[in-house]
């Protein structure tokens, strides 16, 4: 069994603005702040993080944010593009909790012997079928995927990808086994002169228990940055996180757009890990699942 545990409150649309919002407030205010120390007299000036963005998704696949009370003539709007979820990035399987302990199954049969005849036979016993952590976990993860990610993020790509990579970091946590034996089998002899009546008794105790399982991933996208047309225009885009962060840092080419900006005033690696985690996204879900303890088939009298 599996429960899928979003995010609540606020619409759908809401859920990619604002899960991205930090993000988008700390390139705003990383680039203004860039080019008033250039200064170019960009509708950004005297832009600051604590001012905050006021944030809208335009379409499924393009998210707007602009400074509030933006001005008609010197608007400000910074654009992130085809938004995507990256590689997963930390998976936090959680500690194993106990919803049910030695849980009884049993079952009986009389063996039917013939009188005077030795009896000899090899008894097997299939139980109902278990569910495994591996079977419980990837039914989870690829709903919660589905589920939360496709319906809180309409038009993000990458989900696919990602529980692809939950199922890879399973595999290397917990190896590749999806099965666990439900049969049982026992040899039993009993001699010609047994007179007695004998029953076999299958008995499997197993515990019902659950792991809140927490996968982080990350986001991607193209980047856009407009200023104008007053006070000066401005119009700079990045093709991903990544080149922004290398234009950001001075390790681009001079190719690149607000090359200039950042070149003698390069952003710090504190300032890196910030907007890199500002995009985190997460995602939890309960892997309920069950372990066996003891399997086993008894002689019994009757």
């Amino acid at each position: 069994m599996f429960t899928t545990l979003g995010r609540s409150g606020g619409s759908m649309q809401q859920s990619l603005v604002k899960s991205n919002e930090q993000r988008a407030i700390l390139i705003a205010g990383l680039i203004a702040h860039r080019l008033d120390m250039k200064g170019v007299r960009s509708a950004w000036h005297n832009y600051f993080p604590q001012d905050g963005l006021d944030g809208q998704l335009r379409t499924d696949t393009l998210i707007q944010y602009q400074r509030f009370n933006d001005d008609r003539d010197a608007y400000t709007r910074l654009f992130f593009h085809n938004p995507k979820l990256t590689e997963v990035e930390t998976v936090d399987w959680g500690e194993e909790v106990s919803l049910e302990k030695n849980v009884i199954e049993r079952f009986s049969e009389p063996i039917e012997k013939v009188k005077g005849v030795a009896y000899e036979d090899t008894i097997n016993h299939t139980f109902s079928k278990t569910t495994t952590l591996q079977e419980a976990f990837e039914i989870a993860a690829k709903i919660a995927i589905e589920t939360y990610f496709k319906a809180s993020y309409s038009g993000v790509e990458g989900g696919a990808k990602v529980s692809a990579e939950l199922s890879a970091k399973y595999s290397k946590q917990w190896g590749e086994s999806t099965t666990q034996t439900d049969s049982v089998e026992r040899h039993i002899s009993l001699p010609a002169d047994y007179e007695g009546k004998v029953m076999y008794e299958a008995v499997r105790s197993l515990d019902r228990v659950q792991r809140r399982i927490t996968a982080t991933s990350n986001m991607d996208y193209k980047i856009e940055f407009v200023s104008g047309p007053k006070p000066e225009p401005v119009h700079a885009t990045w093709e991903t996180l990544d080149e922004f962060l290398e234009v950001a840092r001075g390790y681009a080419s001079s190719t690149h757009d607000l090359y200039d900006v950042f070149i003698d005033n390069p952003i710090s690696d504190i300032e890196v890990d910030a907007i890199r985690k500002a995009g985190v996204q997460s995602i939890e879900f309960l892997a309920e699942y069950e372990n066996v303890q003891t399997q086993e088939i008894r002689i019994v009298d009757s």
